[in-house]
Parts: C-alpha cells; sequence; structure tokens
C-alpha cells in the first residue's frame, strides 16, 4: 500500500467521523425546539380570586406526572396528563408544582397564596 492510498483512507475516515458528529449536534438541537415547560411559571392565588389555576405542560415526551412540594398548601385534581388544576387550601405559603416527562425532565411553577 502506498503512502498516498493510507492517507486518502485517513482523510476519509476523518470525513465519516466529522458527519456523524455534525449529524449528532444537529439532532441535539431538534430537541431543544421541545423544550419541556409548564404555563403559567408563577402565579399569585389570594382570598380575593379564584383559589383554583389551570397549569398545562408542553414539549417533552409524555405523559407527564404532576406532584406538589407541599400538600398542605393545595390538592391537584389528578397526577398524570398534559394539564392539572391546582386548587389552593386555606394555608397561606409557597408551593412547587413539579411535572416530569417520560424521558426524566423536570419542569417547575411557583404558587404563591396570599
Amino acid at each position: 500500500m502506498s503512502r498516498k492510498t493510507g492517507v486518502i483512507g485517513m482523510l476519509a475516515g476523518v470525513a465519516s467521523v466529522l458527519a456523524i458528529l455534525s449529524f449528532l449536534g444537529c439532532e441535539s438541537s431538534r430537541k431543544s425546539d421541545n423544550a419541556f415547560n409548564i404555563e403559567p411559571q408563577s402565579v399569585t392565588l389570594t382570598a380575593s380570586n379564584t383559589p383554583t389555576q389551570l397549569f398545562v405542560a408542553s414539549g417533552g415526551t409524555e405523559p407527564y406526572a404532576w406532584s406538589l412540594d407541599d400538600d398542605t398548601l393545595g390538592t391537584l385534581n389528578k397526577t398524570v396528563g398534559t394539564q392539572v388544576e391546582y386548587t389552593a387550601k386555606t394555608n397561606l405559603g409557597n408551593n412547587v408544582l413539579r411535572a416530569v416527562d417520560d424521558a426524566g425532565q423536570v419542569s417547575t411553577a411557583v404558587i404563591r397564596q396570599q
């Protein structure tokens, strides 16, 4: 095998690796278009407004599992789905609503009760 053939083979190998890395880079940028979020990201509930709030998850990978950091402050109408309704109790404080998608991504929303 000539030295020229060896160099050409090596360059072809490098080009293949670069093409694979380029493809993987494009794939990860596509995933960022599917960002996992909860809307609204924060809300304040007071005695003068309705003590319920609808939260909607989007992006990520369904199904979504929902939970609260402090169930003494409020309750959820369900624990799985694209949306949940939070109902505040009479206790005051800050609660965190957490959604986890099927891929393990976590998104949170803050609920202030005054």
